[in-house]
């Protein structure tokens, strides 16, 4: 999956090319159905002659929602208000994924190729919440769609992430135990050379 570094100047409140470039840069595209990975950087100072300083994330949680801007109504669209901080305090920033897969972005677009909405970035600091970035933007309609085929009762349909979690990787670590419907089964692996191996199990 592909990442998106997005750079916020937070003195202008400006998404901006990098902690180098003070130019104004595009947003990431907004599409139906994308889960859109995201790096979060937050830069201060703004100088068109020096590079940013970057602000350390210790104490920092994120906020980011794509929604409404109207009076004390809070619409979301799709929002994600959980973010992972860098572990090396020299290169802060925040990652997490932003999913347009929603009900509310479907709705929102209905029958139209596009629609608008409000991207808003806030930045949590001892509870005290500050929007860093509000921009208008354009979510798109997707070209290609999830499979809407029908899954035959009683089957229940299967998403990627619950297959991921349930199923074992190809590359795996230690043994695999088999068992049958009376519990007995057969512990297989490979021992210390590589070489197959396969112990019974007993209930």
């Amino acid at each position: 999956m592909s990442t998106h570094n997005l750079y916020i100047d937070i003195d202008r409140g400006e998404a901006v090319r990098s902690a180098a470039n003070s130019s104004i840069a595009s947003l990431p595209p907004f599409v139906q159905g994308d889960s859109l990975a995201l790096k979060i950087w937050i830069l201060t100072g703004y100088s068109q002659l020096a590079a940013y300083d970057r602000v350390p994330v210790a104490g920092i949680t994120l906020q980011v929602a794509l929604g409404t801007k109207v009076g004390n109504a809070a619409t979301y669209y799709t929002q994600q208000f959980t973010w992972t901080a860098s572990a090396d305090l020299g290169s802060p920033y925040f990652s997490g994924t932003l999913p347009m897969a929603t009900n509310e972005i479907d709705t929102l677009l209905g029958g139209d190729s596009s629609a608008s909405a409000w991207l808003e970035i806030k930045m949590i600091q001892s509870a005290v919440p500050v929007t860093i970035l509000s921009k208008q933007v354009i979510i798109q309609a997707a070209v290609i769609k999830p499979d809407t085929n029908t899954v035959p009762a009683p089957l229940t349909p299967l998403s990627a992430e619950a297959a991921n979690a349930s199923f074992i990787p190809r590359v795996h670590t230690g043994y695999w135990d088999l068992m049958n419907a009376n519990g007995k089964g057969i512990r297989i692996y490979c021992d210390e050379d590589g070489a197959f191996r396969s112990d019974p199990i007993e209930p």
